[in-house]
């Protein structure tokens, strides 16, 4: 069922996709905050003596660093059973699909466990570990969705490469220029970091993959694919025609 063109995302399914990545953005935000607020009394003490610069709880850092690996691999297992659902022929390999993001943010989870180890242990900067955290989401986000469109159509992995990241960059640009507005009042940094990272990375990130990849299939109906990457069965019947031709020459 694999597909050998762009795909061209029509405007419907482009709503469609924009309201399921906003439900899912506000659905993350919202059992995250459910869960900081069951963590309360151990994060405000850390709010507390991070600004008289004491030492708090590991406590602390590790449950921002659990949250935001489930929540991720949450969001994006979400996502894709949506998808599959909604676009069976785009997002036929679910079960591909759903190892490849748990693999992914499994494995991100040991980088982002020394981010969290440094920013709550040795800085003792619970304000770094806000921004560690919303990072960590971003950046899952990210490579997850990246991830859900290369297994969609590999051949066209460069354009999934290039225009999520620009989404990346993007989403992660807009919550920054949020963050450091409000970053003297600590009220408003918790808030930020608690709903702006999902709400953004779940619909900017997609929605800025999707519009290229619309703009892209204008260049491939125009005869340009110069995005194209050639599978290695293709690679190889290449090369086996070139083979035939010196032969018969």
């Amino acid at each position: 069922m694999e597909n050998n063109s762009p795909i061209n995302t029509n405007n419907t399914a482009l709503l469609i996709k924009l309201v399921v990545w906003i439900i899912i953005g506000w659905l993350i935000s919202l059992t995250v905050f459910i869960m900081f607020i069951l963590l309360w009394t151990t994060i405000n003490e850390a709010i507390k003596n991070s600004a008289n610069h004491l030492a708090f709880s590991p406590l602390v850092w590790l449950s921002f660093m659990w949250i935001g690996l489930i929540w991720t691999i949450f969001g994006n297992l979400i996502l894709s059973l949506v998808y599959n659902v909604i676009w069976p022929e785009d997002y036929y390999d679910i079960k591909l699909i759903s190892s490849v993001i748990l693999s992914i943010n499994l494995l991100l989870l040991f980088p982002f466990l020394l981010l969290y180890f440094f920013s709550g242990t040795i800085l003792q900067d619970i304000k770094m570990i806000f921004i560690v955290f919303a990072f960590h989401i971003f950046f899952a986000t990210y490579v997850s969705i990246m991830a859900m469109d290369i297994v969609k159509q590999p051949n066209y992995s460069l354009v999934y490469i290039v225009w999520n990241s620009i989404g990346f960059i993007l989403a992660s640009l807009i919550f920054f220029v949020i963050f450091n507005l409000s970053s003297s009042i600590i009220d408003q940094v918790e808030k930020n970091v608690l709903f702006f990272p999902s709400i953004l990375s779940f619909s900017i990130i997609p929605f800025i993959g999707t519009l290229f990849e619309k703009a892209y299939y204008k260049l491939y109906e125009a005869g340009n694919d110069f995005l194209y990457v050639p599978s290695i069965s293709e690679v190889l019947i290449d090369e086996e025609e070139i083979d035939e031709i010196n032969v018969k020459t």
